[in-house]
């Protein structure tokens, strides 16, 4: 398999997050060719034995929506762009922001339960005084043969003025994760006339994105992309979206349902009690006992 590279999409660098680690040029990213940024920016090979083991000890349900809305918080309004574009996808939601990437983040309580294991990746990939930066984090889970994320192009603003990165958890070699740029090329059978336009050919190619379990890397996601698992077992990728500015974090309580609106953005929602829990509660620290505590439930 060739190299994105040497097939004519080396990435750009735009900048550096404060680990020192690069990221793709967001005025290309943006642009109506999104792809002369690059396709993929490979980062660093992490050790990922800790969360992998995490995600292991979960049980099979801590992965549908009724565990979650018990022991964290879920999103409602997703379900028909999930249906449309992600079909039998199943993911756990630690940090979500709305679609414009501009409000505040919302942290869920299962970040608790992933955050030994998660956050030392996540700052050796940022650095971290760029935590603050991350607006969406998210597990995404693949079962072979009853999952797939169908070809798409991200356009909200979480995705035209941020940055994606993955981190495979647990992958194979038979996980189709493809990314399709186009390329417009003079048509060779078209001759035109004098003072005629040349005719040109939009051409869609997909390419293979190296994905190895551990190796955290940037996609564009703003060049369209689809996965298949073919593989005989589960793929779980870490999700990470990043804007450049650094953005306020409300943790919810247990039981927060967060209503998702593409237009009129994030309203995450919970009950008096709930909220009266969270203000008795009082310091941070006694808040992230609690939460902590929830999370641990996630083994029982």
């Amino acid at each position: 398999m060739q190299s994105l590279t040497k097939l004519g999409y080396p990435p750009k660098v735009g900048g550096y997050w404060s680990s020192g680690l690069p990221y793709l040029e967001m005025n290309l990213k943006s642009s109506k060719t999104p792809w002369d940024a690059g396709l993929q920016l490979p980062l660093l090979l992490l050790n990922v034995s800790q969360l992998q083991a995490d995600v292991l000890a979960l049980p099979p349900e801590a992965w549908n929506y009724q565990y979650q809305a018990k022991y964290s918080a879920v999103m409602a309004g997703r379900e028909g762009n999930q249906a449309a574009f992600k079909p039998g996808v199943e993911g756990i939601v630690l940090l979500f922001s709305d679609n414009d990437g501009s409000g505040p983040v919302y942290k869920f309580p299962a970040y608790d339960y992933f955050a030994p294991a998660l956050e030392p990746l996540l700052e050796a990939i940022l650095g971290k005084h760029d935590l603050q930066h991350i607006i969406r984090l998210q597990l995404a889970l693949m079962r072979p043969g009853m999952s797939d994320i169908k070809i798409h192009v991200d356009s909200g603003g979480y995705a035209v003025r941020g940055h994606r990165i993955h981190i495979p958890v647990f992958t194979h070699p038979n996980v189709a994760f493809d990314v399709c740029p186009h390329r417009y090329v003079p048509d060779p059978a078209h001759s035109p006339g004098e003072g005629e336009p040349q005719r040109i050919l939009d051409i869609q190619e997909c390419f293979k994105i190296p994905a190895v379990e551990g190796f955290a890397f940037e996609l564009n996601n703003r060049a369209a992309h689809r996965v298949a698992n073919l593989s005989p077992i589960d793929r779980v990728h870490v999700v990470i979206d990043l804007c450049q500015g650094p953005h306020p974090r409300i943790s919810v309580p247990p039981g927060t349902v967060c209503d998702y609106d593409m237009k009129k953005g994030l309203l995450c929602k919970y009950s008096d009690n709930q909220q009266q829990q969270q203000q008795q509660e009082g310091s941070a620290l006694v808040q992230q006992q609690h939460y902590s505590a929830t999370a641990a439930k996630w083994l029982e």
